[in-house]
């Protein structure tokens, strides 16, 4: 009796393909994830849909642009918490902020204006809110703080402007900061505190659609180009440079990179934590 191998669908090199397919179609960058967790969500996956090669995915995902976003919520790239990746908001506020404030000492500009692009339910804005306030209460300068938090989803910026968080969300806050901006209300829930709220201004917006803000200082764009093309997102990058202020900042999200056509645009400042600055 001859043994009929089965064929490893979920090889290095079937895998390989895959990663390199996404990074070509939506620009993200997936090797940071370990290959068993990735070659164990995929399986769920593609048992879902009752297919049981990785070949035959690649092509579900270019016929049906849908699948994308089922594809990467399986992976939970867009859970959102207060100070996500917080190596990236301490590098932001180490590295950024001080040079940002010297360079509107030296313009003589007294406001500060931040973007917030797919703040979803405001956990990201008002993250960015309080590392702003923390550091400019250090400062003898009075800045103007305007933080614009963008979205499409109506719900999401209600819950934003709400600002109420379980305790899971808050994890990675320290204890003087929660103290500090954050009011309980029992039952695991806390609330944004006015001082917090009053210097982040809701609204929503189509990245696609509709026009880019502008004179803008810094923009956060994390974990949002998996909703749109390798050429929207492009698109949509190109208009953020037009956005930012000669010397303002892009940060974008840790999976994430800039393609070779938009590195004449920006230079990398914190590579590990895809901070950039416009030249």
């Amino acid at each position: 009796m001859v043994k009929i191998e089965k064929k490893d669908f979920f090889s290095s090199n079937k895998m390989d393909l895959f990663l390199n397919f996404v990074r070509k179609y939506r620009g993200i960058d997936l090797t940071s994830y370990r290959k068993s967790f990735l070659t164990r969500r995929l399986k769920l996956r593609l048992s879902y849909l009752g297919l049981d090669n990785l070949l035959d995915y690649i092509q579900v995902l270019k016929k049906q642009p849908q699948e994308w976003n089922n594809f990467l919520n399986n992976l939970s790239i867009n859970v959102s918490e207060l100070f996500r990746d917080p190596e990236v908001f301490a590098a932001f506020r180490d590295i950024c902020i001080p040079s940002l404030i010297e360079r509107k000492r030296k313009q003589r500009e007294k406001t500060i204006r931040c973007w917030s692009c797919g703040c979803s339910c405001g956990e990201e804005p008002y993250s960015l809110a309080i590392i702003f306030l923390e550091k400019l209460k250090n400062i003898n300068d009075k800045f103007a703080l305007r933080i614009y938090a963008t979205d499409i989803d109506e719900q999401a910026l209600k819950k934003a402007r709400e600002g109420i968080y379980p305790e899971r969300s808050l994890k990675n806050a320290e204890p003087l900061i929660l103290n500090k901006y954050f009011t309980p209300l029992g039952k695991g829930l806390y609330q944004v505190k006015d001082t917090v709220k009053e210097v982040v201004t809701f609204r929503k917006h189509n990245l696609l659609l509709d026009s880019p803000l502008k004179f803008i200082d810094v923009v956060f764009f994390r974990n949002v180009r998996i909703y749109f093309s390798l050429e929207e997102s492009e698109r949509i990058l190109l208009e953020m440079y037009n956005s930012l202020k000669e010397g303002g900042y892009l940060v974008l999200g840790k999976v994430e990179n800039l393609s070779v056509s938009l590195r004449n645009y920006f230079k990398s400042v914190s590579l590990p934590n895809k901070i950039f600055i416009r030249i």
